[in-house]
């Protein structure tokens, strides 16, 4: 097995930083999906459906956070790896800090706030639809 060089494993840890961008935009994507299609569907969810949405939105979340936890620890090694092939003052001159802890607390931060937001937004969607039967009926 032939060693890797320095300009493969930029390749790679670069390659991990778009991972981690396209998985969260992934997200971002299917929560805004979810929440539109509460609201377009807020006539017809009952209580079984909503339960679902939401228990599928949760599994989603799970899936989500354990790739972005796997390409995390991808980055980190890689930068390690990197690390390796150059001085630290080079290593300062090639990378801003890609993971920091703001970083980290911002990604948090919204994950939690859109895994929030939209499960209120779906239980929210299925009480409208609950409150308009009820008017219909009296």
């Amino acid at each position: 097995m032939d060693a890797i060089t320095l300009h493969q494993a930029v390749s790679i840890f670069q390659g991990s930083l778009v991972a981690l961008d396209r998985l969260f935009e992934f997200w971002l994507t299917a929560t805004f999906a979810v929440i539109v299609a509460s609201h377009l569907g807020s006539r017809v969810i009952n209580s079984k459906f909503a339960v679902l949405i939401g228990a599928l939105y949760l599994f989603f979340n799970a899936l989500v956070l354990f790739r972005m936890i796997a390409t995390v620890k991808g980055i980190t090694f890689w930068q390690e790896v990197i690390r390796t092939f150059v001085t630290a003052k080079e290593f300062e001159q090639l990378f801003v800090q890609t993971l920091t802890l703001p970083t980290k607390i911002a990604y948090f931060t919204i994950f939690s706030v859109g895994i929030i937001g939209t499960l209120s937004f779906i239980r929210y969607a299925y009480r409208q639809n609950e409150k308009r039967f009820d008017e219909e009926d009296g």
